[in-house]
């Protein structure tokens, strides 16, 4: 990736691992299922069960991580420290390119300083890019297993 590139990565993986599940039915009876453990009304959206029960996997997934010895920084914190990253790259270079549906958290995202946030992507130029994989002129079976090994 270029090193304009670099701040996609500053999404928070805490939030996304919860409020991004691949399928909506999944995701919808996980979570119904965690708000009636926790003696929520799931029978209305208006008692905000899916909030609750949203943050409370947040939390017990933060819990979990740290326990483990894990550091795991919460969207808060990543979106302040994001600011401050974003701040000095103006400083330094008069911009940072920055992807706002990447940056911003899934999870209380308006709480959030990055979501008020103005943001411009860009590439800059040179850097690295991915390059789609060439086609190979003979099968792998004929290099050494060394380097078939590299290649796969």
């Amino acid at each position: 990736p270029t090193l304009g590139r670099r701040t996609q990565y500053w999404s928070c993986i805490s939030t996304t691992l919860r409020s991004k599940l691949p399928d909506s039915g999944f995701q919808f009876i996980f979570f119904q299922e965690v708000g009636k453990r926790m003696g929520l009304d799931t029978s209305t959206p208006s008692t905000l069960w899916k909030d609750r029960a949203l943050v409370e996997v947040n939390v017990a997934v933060m819990h979990s991580y740290q326990s483990s010895g894990v550091t795991m920084m919460d969207h808060h914190a990543a979106s302040e420290s994001f600011m401050k990253h974003l701040e000095n790259e103006m400083k330094s270079r008069g911009g940072c390119p920055s992807d706002w549906i990447w940056i911003v958290p899934p999870l209380s995202s308006s709480l959030t300083p990055v979501f008020h946030q103005e943001m411009a992507l860009y590439h800059l130029s040179p850097s690295f890019e991915y390059q789609v994989e060439l086609p190979r002129p003979f099968p792998a079976s004929f290099l050494p297993h060394w380097i078939q090994l590299e290649i796969r």
